[in-house]
């Protein structure tokens, strides 16, 4: 009979070769435990995603090849430093539009039309993230207390922005 190790193994590798999971995405903690006589390892393995399909899939291939020797437990959930970094971007570049937007009524109101921006600059960026402490938030109460919580962040920026402003009565003489 195969020891599970040498299942696992096997198993590691046709993951990293089927389904692109690399070496850096995973760790494998062991531990030695000792009952009277004998001795029990039990691995812990822990693998970054960033596809939540992949992650069922892999869950599913482990559960079927190991069968009841595995437990996969809850999966957490984070926001990568990139994912934040984009995030912030988005916030302010969706800011200096609403902004540009504004403007251009403004001197369609004072009869005039929107020149380029003469000066853009971010005041302020704001995130708010939901905790665990709180229930998870927005996830309301309907949902049960197994599931994990999925993280939600929400940035907002403050910028300022000048525009020069050019006199359309003189286009039309």
């Amino acid at each position: 009979m195969e020891s599970l190790l040498m299942v696992y193994l096997k198993t590691r590798i046709q993951l990293e070769e089927q389904h692109d999971i690399k070496e850096d995405d995973t760790s494998v903690r062991r531990f030695l435990h000792r009952d009277t006589d004998m001795y029990r390892m039990d691995a812990e393995v822990i693998v970054t995603f960033s596809d939540f399909e992949k992650m069922e899939r892999i869950c599913c291939i482990l559960l079927e090849k190991l069968d009841k020797s595995v437990s996969v437990g809850t999966p957490e959930f984070y926001h990568s430093a990139e994912c934040l970094s984009q995030m912030r971007l988005r916030a302010c570049v969706s800011a200096v539009e609403n902004a540009q937007m504004k403007a251009s009524k403004v001197s369609q109101l004072l009869g005039q039309s929107l020149g380029p921006p003469l000066l853009v600059r971010e005041d302020e960026t704001k995130e708010w993230r939901n905790n665990e402490d709180n229930g998870g938030g927005e996830q309301g109460s309907a949902a049960p207390s197994h599931f994990p919580i999925l993280p939600a962040v929400t940035a907002s920026s403050q910028v300022s922005v000048s525009f020069s402003l050019r006199d359309t009565s003189r286009k039309m003489r």
